[in-house]
């Protein structure tokens, strides 16, 4: 349902902002056990990631498990920053906000999927 610009921002707005500021703390939380979660992972020595990159030893469960919880770290934590940094500044002047491709593509599939 599409509501007009002054409702959103005097009344749905301040609504999201909550949402996403209790999601932020879930994505923060995330982070942690998937830090934990890779403290427990046996770590190869860099020499081994090394030959494991060139072919030279076989990937093992292990250093597959770190890598991939590595970039769900990153990502979560990409996330959360760009989420903080958006709360902090309640998502207003987004007028000078310099936006890429990505974030026109973003905008435009959201649409699709909302119509």
């Amino acid at each position: 349902m599409r509501r007009p610009e002054k409702e959103f921002d005097t009344e749905t707005l301040p609504k999201i902002l909550e949402m996403l500021s209790q999601q932020l703390e879930s994505l923060e939380s995330e982070v942690e056990v998937l830090q934990a979660a890779q403290e427990l992972v046996p770590r190869p020595s860099p020499l081994q990631v090394a030959r494991m990159r060139e072919g030279g030893l076989p990937m093992t469960k292990a250093a597959y498990m770190l890598g991939r919880l590595q970039r769900g770290i990153v990502a979560l934590e990409n996330v959360a920053s760009d989420l903080r940094t958006d709360l902090e500044h309640g998502f207003g002047d987004v007028e000078k906000v310099e936006l890429v491709e990505a974030d026109y593509n973003a905008i435009e599939a959201a649409v699709t999927r909302l119509s």
